[in-house]
């Protein structure tokens, strides 16, 4: 329930976005890397199921911390604590992510 209520009130506020242009630096972003992993740590609710498994993909397939937060940051920029499913989808819109109802040749 907790992080669902601080998900809710994250997105009254919204504070669940993460601000690129406050990680400009490799020391900031190394500072965002650790809070990220602390925040897959909490209890999941929906939306931070997506969240989390793109930001963990891009740390598994990044050369190295520092690409993998550029790339969460250009992406994925949610706390995955703190992301409601509507705003994640309102955001991600805005990071060329492209929304369809149903998968090209799903079912064929």
């Amino acid at each position: 329930k907790r992080t669902a209520v601080k998900s809710v009130v994250s997105g009254i506020l919204q504070q669940e976005r993460i601000k690129a242009s406050d990680y400009a630096t490799a020391e900031q972003r190394r500072q965002l890397a650790k809070k990220l992993k602390e925040s897959w740590k909490c209890r999941p609710i929906c939306a931070s199921v997506a969240v989390k498994c793109w930001q963990q993909y891009f740390f598994r397939v990044c050369a190295d911390k520092d690409e993998a937060v550029q790339q969460v940051l250009k992406y994925m920029p949610h706390w995955c604590d703190e992301s409601t499913p509507s705003s994640m989808v309102h955001s991600l819109t805005e990071h060329d992510w492209i929304l369809t109802d149903v998968a090209d040749g799903w079912g064929e």
